[in-house]
């Protein structure tokens, strides 16, 4: 996937992970806290979220050693002197190529094109932003789901909808990556709901 193009919060809400500087480690974290915190990041996130997590947790010799006689590593949580860790995952990392969506999509653009772009072709597809938050010691506090479903128009007589996509730019197939446009009205809406959670506390 590509990394560019990640969403992010304003830093009004919530700093990036590699923006913030490690005071030291949490030695009072308990390591299985850690790494279940670890693999629920990496449930959410994927492969995806490896570059974010070496700047949250890092890697300790714990003294063992492997069959083969290679050091073992227990992860650590960094004292990043925060109070919050807020996670967001958007899914599905890749547009539905089954046949309820796939067949409307060529046969609403084979029509437009027939019809000299007089008739419109369309795509929609699902899409959802999950958010999870949690406490400077790993205890999830709040998750919400967000869905993300989009729609898009084309047509020779009408802009397209959204505007990003005139002339094709959005780039929309059905084995691509969901553009990042389809997230970027949500933005708004889990600042607010951050902004409420936070106010709470």
């Amino acid at each position: 996937m590509d990394q560019s193009n990640r969403l992010v919060l304003s830093e009004g809400i919530a700093t990036p992970a590699y923006k913030l500087k490690a005071n030291g480690l949490r030695k009072d974290i308990p390591k299985e806290k850690v790494i279940k915190f670890v693999a629920d990041y990496l449930e959410i996130t994927k492969k995806s979220g490896t570059e974010e997590i070496i700047h949250v947790v890092e890697a300790v010799k714990d003294g063992g050693k492997t069959a083969d006689g290679k050091d073992t590593y227990t992860p650590q949580l960094k004292n990043l002197d925060v109070d919050y860790y807020v996670v967001g995952n958007l899914s599905p990392a890749l547009q539905s190529s089954n046949f309820i969506t796939v067949f409307p999509h060529l046969f609403s653009t084979l029509f437009s094109v027939v019809s000299l772009g007089i008739f419109p072709s369309f795509q929609w597809g699902n899409a959802k932003m999950e958010v999870k938050v949690y406490d400077k010691n790993l205890n999830q506090v709040w998750e919400k789901e967000y869905d993300a479903s989009y729609t898009v128009l084309r047509a020779l007589w009408a802009p397209s909808y959204p505007k990003e996509c005139e002339g094709g730019a959005c780039g929309l197939q059905q084995s691509g990556a969901v553009p990042g446009l389809v997230y970027k009205d949500l933005i708004p809406q889990v600042e607010s709901d951050l902004s409420g959670f936070l106010a709470d506390k």
